[in-house]
């Protein structure tokens, strides 16, 4: 069957005034428009089998929702669980040679994919392994292998410390070392040996105090000298080359109280704020060149305000910084999402019922520390305690945010 649409056919578009749709005789019918996104749970078709405390993160791994942390009840063992959104299954990680850690901690437990794996490290079980740091998780064949620690001098993890993938090998960031020592090691998975980097060039920052993010070729320590107080230090580790360059100092970086970062695949978009709170919170790009520009604040979500949660959450979207944050000290709990495009640098904020969240200090803890919304495309997703769920026993649920938007009907006279 063929032939032009019949009178009162309704036809919907994203666009304001749609072009092709008004040449064809189409008029838009403004009362019927609508806005769609927003929150909404994902459906799960089967259970998830690990409850977490407030001790765990999570991960997009390409397809699915990859889950890490504490069981409730087992606070000396990892687990990790998948979700597929697509078949909306979730489905159990093996535990044969899983790694085993004396205590299992939102601070101690570092995680990172590199490829089809999952590397895992966190504090040296000695009564279990004194030879193992953490785990090498493998997406496709759902086994497990040892991270020893050959060339590993430290026990365990700092909680300031940070995990990056290179391409080839792991890089752990560390500034938790004695006076003079590298805050780098690095790690390859094909002859399972670490090394420590190069310290010539090196110009030592307080980890506390610092933003470390990986660049695509290089490693950004950036912050409040770890020899002058009063001073900001930053360098630029390559670990092809083994070696570090100075990084070009921008912003001063003085106790500093939170810092987030995300890279873009061209610059380093960093959120910082200060002990200060009478100091506002600051937006700043460091480029793959070596320079650094401001991003404005300009309907940024403002901190510290109005029972707000001082830390929020940040994503890239693939074209925009995701910020996530809560407001409100008391349940019901509002969302805000906001999205920045640094290009252009402009802001939109969208304010929504919280899609989550009980009414306890874990669940707060969750939020604004613990749980990171992934974005998988088209959309962010969060593993999240559902509400008014005791905080002794929890559980969990899967939610996705789509941006909100406008949808315009049109109608064939």
């Amino acid at each position: 069957m063929g032939g032009a649409p019949p009178s009162g056919a309704l036809v919907t578009a994203f666009e304001t005034a749609a072009t092709n749709l008004l040449a064809s005789g189409y008029v838009q019918v403004p009362s019927l428009s609508t806005t769609v996104g927003g929150w909404e749970q994902v459906t799960e078709f089967n259970a998830q089998t690990n409850y977490y405390d407030s001790g765990y993160r999570s991960i997009w791994t390409g397809t699915e929702l990859l889950v890490a942390g504490r069981p409730m009840n087992a606070f000396s063992r990892l687990a990790l669980t998948r979700f597929n959104p697509a078949a909306k299954l979730w489905s159990t990680v093996t535990t044969n040679d899983e790694p085993r850690f004396s205590s299992v901690d939102l601070r101690e437990i570092k995680l990172v994919q590199g490829g089809s794996d999952i590397f895992v490290l966190g504090r040296m079980d000695t009564l279990a392994n004194t030879n193992s740091i953490g785990g090498i998780y493998n997406l496709a064949s759902n086994t497990w292998r040892n991270i020893p620690t050959n060339g590993f001098s430290r026990p365990f993890l700092s909680s300031d410390a940070q995990l990056f993938w290179t391409g080839s090998e792991l890089l752990v960031a560390d500034g938790a070392v004695s006076p003079g020592a590298s805050p780098v090691t690095v790690f390859n998975p094909v002859t399972s040996q670490w090394r420590a980097a190069n310290t010539y060039n090196y110009d030592p920052v307080s980890f506390t105090d610092a933003m470390i993010a990986w660049t695509g070729s290089e490693l950004l320590v950036y912050g409040r000298s770890g020899t002058n107080i009063d001073n900001t230090a930053g360098s630029l580790y390559r670990p092809e080359s083994d070696t570090w360059r100075p990084a070009a100092i921008g912003p001063e970086f003085r106790f500093v109280q939170f810092k987030k970062s995300v890279f873009t695949g061209s610059e380093v978009i960093g959120l910082f704020s200060y002990y200060d709170t009478s100091r506002p919170a600051t937006l700043l790009a460091f480029s793959t060149n070596n320079s650094w520009r401001g991003v404005t604040t300009t309907g940024m979500p403002k901190l510290f305000t109005n029972g707000q949660t001082p830390f929020p959450n940040l994503f890239w979207t693939g074209s925009e910084v995701g910020m996530v944050l809560r407001t409100g000290s008391l349940s019901p709990y509002k969302t805000v999402v906001a999205l920045c495009n640094p290009a252009v640098s402009t802001w939109r904020t969208f304010t929504s019922s919280d899609p989550s969240i009980e009414n306890s200090p874990g669940a707060l803890s969750d939020y604004t520390a613990a749980v990171v919304p992934v974005w998988n495309g088209s959309e962010a997703l969060a593993y999240l305690p559902t509400p008014g769920e005791s905080s002794t026993s929890p559980i969990h649920k899967v939610f996705r945010f789509t941006p909100p938007r406008t949808l315009y009907f049109y109608q064939k006279p």
